[in-house]
């Protein structure tokens, strides 16, 4: 499991460089053909119209991945922007929360797609249950840990990954509706005045190094309380085998000594013992009363006594603590898993910005 949760730390890194990878590209995109049309302008004024054009087409495709309502749910897009109208009060949205919303949903997606498989993992492997195990009894008593499909919610745990690593950066919708603005003006075909102020203030103050270490800080974090936790669950465990230690040398010692403990099996050596008694005139104990057979054990036989049952509810109520941390476990491989799997089969980056 624990491998599993360092390649999907991997993946989130992964998916940190190439965001900030593709804005940058994006603006390079965007801002190399304003810089030629700008340097051009400069020089000469004739051609106005043609390079207009150009900067409309090289713009284009950029704009169309920024609008772009692929790989995300655009119901839950209409909600968020729904919650931050009324929570700003204002009928508009800007670009840039525009696009970093779409980013946290396309994440946030990515991890809805993890559940909604292993929901389908659970409901697969209980009907594979049910079909193999055929008794009506058993087969709902031994299934049932495949119906407890909540701990794949465990997977809502790294949704705080989505807002607090993979984020863009806060010049870039400015920037884009700068430049959009200026291709719009470009089209009404009026006289510009051109003026360049050269910024010595770098766009892009997040680095790739910075993402990267804010992903590795969390997860250590994450990862200190795991141990703490594994460490609690080693003692505890700890404790109980002792305990078993010690109940197991306390019945030994008793069944040493005591002859009437757990004396309570009809074996064959004691069926004898009865017969040989019987053939001498002294007191047997076989045949068994009515009354008798509920505190005595067939060994052999597969039906559940009275004592088995109490000692079997005992042990069974014993083990459903450690059955759900199992599951729980389980459940949170299999998404992490599952997160991975999907990652791997569906993730399909193309840049091209012509």
């Amino acid at each position: 499991m624990m491998k599993n949760i360092e390649l999907l730390v991997m993946s989130f890194e992964c998916t940190g460089e190439m965001t900030l990878n593709h804005t940058k590209m994006m603006y390079t995109s965007m801002m190399e053909p304003v810089k030629r049309i700008f340097g051009q302008l400069t020089k000469r004024s004739s051609n106005l119209t043609k390079d207009t054009k150009e900067i409309t087409d090289d713009f284009r495709e950029v704009e169309e991945e920024v609008e772009s309502t692929e790989g995300y749910d655009n119901v839950r897009e209409k909600e968020l922007i729904m919650e931050e109208i009324e929570r700003n009060k204002t009928l508009l949205m800007n670009t840039q929360k525009k696009f970093s919303m779409k980013t946290f949903l396309r994440c946030e997606y990515l991890f809805e797609m993890g559940i909604g498989k292993c929901h389908e993992w659970f409901d697969q492997k209980y009907d594979e249950c049910m079909e193999t195990i055929w008794l009506p009894l058993l087969n709902h008593a031994l299934c049932w840990p495949m119906k407890l499909k909540f701990v794949c919610g465990a997977l809502n745990w790294f949704l705080p990954l989505c807002k607090k690593h993979i984020r863009i950066d806060p010049l870039f919708g400015e920037l884009y509706d700068n430049i959009s603005g200026a291709i719009d003006t470009f089209k009404q075909n009026v006289t510009i005045d051109v003026q360049i102020t050269v910024r010595n203030k770098t766009i892009f103050d997040t680095t790739l190094k910075k993402v990267k270490q804010n992903v590795s800080e969390t997860v250590e974090e994450s990862e200190s309380v795991s141990q703490k936790a594994m460490k609690a669950i080693k003692i505890v465990l700890s404790l109980l085998f002792l305990q078993y230690i010690s109940s197991a040398f306390g019945y030994v010692k008793n069944y040493n000594s005591n002859l009437r403990h757990d004396n309570v099996y009809i074996t064959t050596y004691f069926k004898q013992i009865d017969a040989r008694r019987r053939k001498q005139g002294k007191r047997h104990l076989l045949p068994l009363k009515k009354g008798e057979r509920a505190d005595l054990i067939y060994p052999i036989n597969f039906a559940l006594h009275g004592p088995e049952v109490k000692a079997l509810t005992s042990a069974m109520i014993k083990c459903i603590p450690l059955i759900v941390i199992c599951l729980l476990l389980l459940g949170l491989d299999l998404g992490v898993q599952n997160i991975m799997d999907i990652t791997i089969k569906h993730s399909n980056i193309s840049y091209n910005f012509g």
